[in-house]
């Protein structure tokens, strides 16, 4: 299913009335013009009977308008409501299907400025432009059939004047639709650019680069400016053409009319009136389709952009389902790189269901990669994992995720409750809640603030602890096979990091992959296995005591910390 069918599903009954009352709308107006048309040609007969009835259907005319004029805002703002809202879900929806290294390596400007600048071109160019396109054919075809039937002649001068706008108006639509796509392209950069420089507002502050960042941010806002220029220039010119391109008929059907009418020709004045209202019914289309043709093709083309977005990186649902512990973890042979960068090499490891264990080395050495291979994250890896005899890859996406739950030193809070941060809006007893509160250290502040209490936009309201804490609260909750804890602690003090570390080493039926530079004995000795990565090796592994003894790499990292 593609965008553009998700906007007509979602509101094909409204939006179909919508259209029909547009067009209904459009042919009043020649309703209007040949009434203008009774009113001269009335007065010119001086029968007052034949003004009455041309009053009452003014009324009448006029409460029509009213009528239309409000079922045209009330379907249009409701078929606007429909599609959008679920054009909106529609991308949020897939856009949660894609795996998680896919926001490393994608645009996500392209989905930002797709749910805001694009969603306003889609809303004015595609919704509200494909009714007035329809509605305009209507027109133009209902005011020549009336200027033919009125006065052939003077039919045949209007086209002659038109020819030259209609075929400006025709190039200029096709460069119009380019100008769309390149604002909007703009507009994508434009957002990843804002997004990566206040993400790094801190160390921007800390380096006192703001001055080189204003220079960025002014060159980078200039040239979107300079996009959306030239596009308006195209449409100044557009509509330049339309204003020159309709006075020449206006002026010239005026002239030719009066001698027409001067010459005896059987054109009167009340058809030279209702003549002259219908020329800007029948010129208004020409010189409108073409823009809003192009217009439309635009808003097409933005939305054929989101669904080929849409369309990569996407998790797969297909597989085996993973609904146990596994027994064992095996890696062999397991190699990975980042584009020619090497990160890990020929890696083997057994990890046991149950138990704990910590992974310890230097900044870079490649733990989280390590981490992010064992629980699914990537599959352009060399060699074999497997889950229980079952390669990695043969598993259900969704499964490993459900199974897997990641404490990760860089904590996602929300908008909202301490317990909405906490379940994530999923159902747990009570007690399970309290919990999960005890084993991440959050009792004080719970207590002080209240489970009710509004963390703000990325938890601003918090210390970064209590972030933290949340976060800890709201993996353990989830009770998974396998718990990562990637310097889940980092934030914390002594004390507390030393309690929480605690509670997760003593989960029970649960596996737990510990990253960690803080080399404390006491919670070291707890641990099942010590793996030591080196230069994107496992360069050793074993308990605290066999790595002592050993007075090798781990010796050394333990001493110095």
């Amino acid at each position: 299913m593609n965008t553009k069918k998700i906007i007509l599903d979602s509101t094909r009954i409204t939006y179909g009335v919508y259209i029909v009352i547009m067009v209904i709308d459009s042919l009043l107006s020649l309703v209007v013009a040949s009434l203008l048309k009774q009113i001269i040609d009335s007065a010119s007969a001086g029968d007052i009977r034949i003004f009455k009835i041309v009053l009452i259907k003014s009324v009448f005319l006029m409460i029509a308008v009213a009528i239309v004029s409000m079922s045209l805002y009330i379907f249009e703002a409701n078929a606007k409501k429909k599609a959008l809202t679920k054009y909106k879900d529609y991308i949020f929806e897939n856009l949660l299907k894609k795996t998680n290294y896919s926001f490393k390596e994608e645009n996500m400007g392209t989905y930002l400025s797709g749910m805001t600048n694009d969603v306003m071109q889609i809303e004015t160019n595609y919704l509200k432009g494909t009714a007035e396109l329809i509605a305009n054919i209507f027109l133009f075809f209902g005011a020549l059939f009336l200027m033919i039937y009125y006065s052939p002649i003077l039919t045949v001068f209007t086209i002659i004047f038109l020819c030259v706008p209609i075929v400006l108006s025709l190039l200029l639509g096709n460069r119009l639709s380019m100008e769309e796509t390149a604002v909007s392209d703009w507009n994508s950069h434009f957002m990843d650019f804002l997004q990566d420089f206040l993400n790094g507002f801190e160390v921007i502050k800390g380096f006192q680069a703001e001055k080189e960042v204003l220079n960025i941010f002014s060159k980078r806002d200039k040239q979107l400016e300079q996009t959306k220029y030239k596009k308006n220039c195209v449409i100044g010119g557009m509509k330049t053409i339309m204003a020159v391109g309709g006075l020449i008929p206006q002026i010239g059907i005026l002239l030719v009319g009066t001698y027409l009418i001067l010459t005896g020709n059987n054109v009167t004045v009340g058809i030279l009136v209702g003549f002259t209202s219908l020329l800007g019914n029948f010129m208004n289309p020409i010189m409108s389709i073409p823009q809003q043709y192009s217009s439309r093709k635009a808003s097409i083309a933005l939305m054929e952009k989101m669904e080929n977005a849409l369309q990569k990186n996407v998790q797969s649902s297909v597989g085996y389902k993973l609904d146990h512990n596994p027994n064992i973890i095996r890696m062999d042979s397991v190699s990975y790189a980042y584009s020619d960068k090497t990160v890990l090499k020929d890696v083997a490891l057994e990890i046991k269901s149950g138990k704990a264990y910590a992974f310890v080395g230097l900044s870079g050495s490649g733990k989280s990669t390590l981490i992010n291979l064992i629980s699914g994250t990537y599959n352009d890896y060399y060699g074999v994992i497997q889950y229980d005899n079952r390669d990695l890859r043969e598993y259900n996406k969704d499964s490993i995720a459900e199974s897997i739950s990641t404490i990760r030193q860089n904590v996602f809070i929300f908008d909202g409750t301490i317990y909405d941060n906490i379940t994530l809006f999923k159902d747990f007893t009570k007690s399970e809640v309290e919990w999960a509160i005890d084993c991440a250290g959050l009792r004080n502040m719970v207590e002080e603030k209240g489970l009710m209490f509004q963390c703000g936009v990325g938890g601003c309201n918090l210390s970064g602890g209590e972030c933290q804490r949340i976060s800890i609260a709201r993996s353990i909750l989830k009770k998974c096979y396998l718990l990562i804890a990637d310097e889940a602690t980092a934030a914390l003090d002594v004390k507390t990091s030393y309690e929480v570390m605690n509670s997760i080493i003593e989960l029970e039926k649960t596996t737990k992959l510990v990253i960690t530079h803080q080399l404390d004995e006491r919670l070291l000795r707890k641990f099942e296995k010590i793996i030591v990565i080196k230069e994107g090796t496992v360069y050793e592994q074993g308990t605290f005591e066999e790595l002592m003894n050993r007075k090798d790499y781990f010796y050394s990292l333990y001493n110095v910390s």
